[in-house]
């Protein structure tokens, strides 16, 4: 999560205060991360939601915006190179989290 400055002191953190949720899919998760979480994210009206999907083939980046009427829209989905410009600007080096995950899946091999 990412939450507004005036927030950061608060517990519970109170949704008015979270700017973005991030997700990363686990297999036991991929159910509640892309259904459920995000029901609740958009009803509690958190502006961005980011799925970060490693099971896939490639790894994956999908940016959901609300919309005026509570409802997240799909903003982008790629498993390239991006820079994202809110809350604030960050690039994502999806090709590189790729290869890092394969070579630490082919180094945790029995016969790797």
């Amino acid at each position: 999560m990412i939450l507004r400055e005036e927030g950061a002191d608060r517990t519970p953190v109170l949704a008015a205060d979270v700017l973005l949720a991030v997700e990363i899919i686990s297999p036991d998760s991929s159910v509640r991360d892309r259904q459920d979480k995000m029901k609740l994210y958009s009803y509690a009206g958190i502006p961005a939601y980011w799925l970060i999907d490693p099971l896939a083939d490639c790894v994956t980046f999908t940016e959901f915006l609300l919309s005026e009427g509570r409802a997240y829209h799909q903003h982008v989905q790629t498993d390239g190179l991006i820079t994202i410009d809110r809350p604030w600007e960050t690039t994502l080096d999806l090709p590189a989290w790729t290869r890092r995950r394969d070579r630490l899946r082919e180094a945790a091999r029995p016969n790797g």
